[in-house]
């Protein structure tokens, strides 16, 4: 007789295993070990200086070959008695039972001689009661597809720099000098992660971090993106946190180096920041019209969707004439260009955070404050009645703009201008295009 239970938490300690219900494509992912001939989850022992996270995507990715995936802990469980014909333990063992969404495989790593996807659960388990009644819970806990709660919009945080850390940007980046620095990276995705965030597309950076932050996010539940690093033009905005170009030549090199890293998607710079002591003024130029029409094609090409940073009417209007896939922040635009945005289809993600947020610091004067975020709040109405796409991004890590934090304050920011569901549409419209297999299938020229 096998006994299990369910815990919604128990001492880490104790916990030895880790299992994983699985789905991809709308189907159950199962096991075939080499030498049996019914099927399993995917799940193995915890190792030795492992978190129990790190165990269950660990085995994830050597049992089904998973490389692209999403992970979430459902409750902790404990095991008695007999487990399968030839394995009884009598004392009880605990472990943590996960949900993932698999969305791409790569070889296996492991004893399993293939996995093997299914619209309906199999008859035959390897463990006849666990296997199943771990199924059960989860679905009775409705895990696989979390119903959308009151921090639904903020489900997503579309635009996000793990390298920095909201407070001081020349320390944070000195905080990586030697290389990412992995405490703070799993910092970032464990806040991530406890205020329900599930999705985080990162800005880049020149340091490795937000794919540090990539390969790590489904320990925690989080679908990470990353461009690896934004691209701008050399003399002009963007060293922070990106790579310069000063030819098309060596643009095309760094896209082809981002390809070469992994990067989901490219980010250009193609404006200044605002001065935040003088209304309308950039802190620099843009690149040419031309030049940013050659920038999104050249990216194009090579199959990547563009984000891209802009502010200011003429730069963004020409932006979206190149074809741009999301305009991030696009302060100072005017009838014209909100006009045209609407038009096209590229989503906006206005990031009141990182102004909004200075207000009553005594950083900037309030009054420039208060009449660039008025300005960008009516451009915002003016957009969503014209039919223009918004998504929830925060800027999270720039200056007053905590990670996780600063999302739930852009939503705040939002929840006056945009209805809940058009947010929802606008990170899901963002989650679908900025991601590698999207772009490949969509973006790539006709052979």
């Amino acid at each position: 007789m096998t006994e299990i239970r369910f815990y919604d938490a128990v001492d880490d300690a104790l916990l030895r295993f880790a299992v994983i219900v699985a789905r991809s494509a709308g189907k159950w992912v199962l096991c075939k070990h080499r030498e049996r001939e019914s099927l399993e989850l995917p799940g193995g022992h915890r190792e030795p200086g492992e978190s129990i996270r790190e165990t269950a995507a660990r085995e994830l990715r050597e049992e089904t070959g998973a490389v692209d995936f999403t992970l979430r802990p459902i409750c902790a469980y404990s095991l008695k008695g007999e487990l399968r014909a030839d394995l009884v333990t009598e004392t009880e063992s605990f472990g943590m039972l996960f949900t993932a969404e698999i969305r791409s495989f790569g070889p296996l790593h492991s004893e399993m001689e293939r996995i093997i996807l299914m619209d309906k659960l199999p008859r035959s388990w390897v463990y006849p009661v666990a296997h199943p009644r771990m199924v059960e819970e989860v679905l009775r806990r409705k895990a696989l597809s979390p119903e959308p709660c009151a921090l639904c919009p903020m489900y997503y945080e579309t635009h996000a720099h793990a390298i920095l850390d909201g407070a001081d940007f020349r320390a944070a980046l000195k905080r990586h000098a030697d290389g990412p620095d992995e405490v703070w990276v799993r910092r970032v995705l464990e806040r991530y992660r406890d205020n329900h965030i599930i999705y985080v597309r990162d800005g880049g950076d020149h340091q490795g971090v937000s794919l540090l932050a990539k390969r790590l996010a489904p320990e925690y539940g989080v679908e990470y993106r990353s461009p690896a690093f934004a691209i701008h033009q050399k003399g002009l905005y963007g060293s922070m946190v990106g790579r310069a170009w000063a030819d098309m030549a060596a643009y095309r090199a760094l896209v082809a180096e981002a390809k070469e890293q992994g990067a989901d998607f490219i980010k250009l710079m193609l404006s200044g920041i605002m001065d935040f002591n003088e209304y309308g003024v950039l802190s620099c130029p843009s690149p040419t019209p031309e030049e940013m029409a050659e920038l999104v094609r050249v990216a194009h090409g090579e199959g990547f969707a563009v984000m891209a940073h802009c502010n200011g009417a003429d730069a963004v209007k020409a932006a979206l004439a190149a074809g741009i896939d999301s305009l991030e922040h696009g302060y100072y635009m005017d009838a014209q260009a909100v006009a045209d945005l609407a038009a096209s289809d590229c989503v906006w993600v206005p990031t009141f955070a990182p102004v909004a947020n200075l207000m009553g610091l005594g950083r900037f004067p309030d009054e420039v404050l208060n009449r660039i975020v008025e300005g960008h709040r009516a451009n915002v109405r003016a957009a969503l009645s014209a039919g223009a796409r918004i998504a929830p991004g925060s800027d999270g890590g720039a200056f007053a703009v905590p990670h996780a934090a600063g999302a739930l304050d852009e939503y705040r920011w939002l929840r006056d201008l945009v209805p809940k569901e058009e947010l929802q549409k606008g990170a899901e419209r963002i989650r679908e295009r900025f991601c590698r297999h999207y772009a490949l299938v969509h973006l790539s020229p006709e052979p």
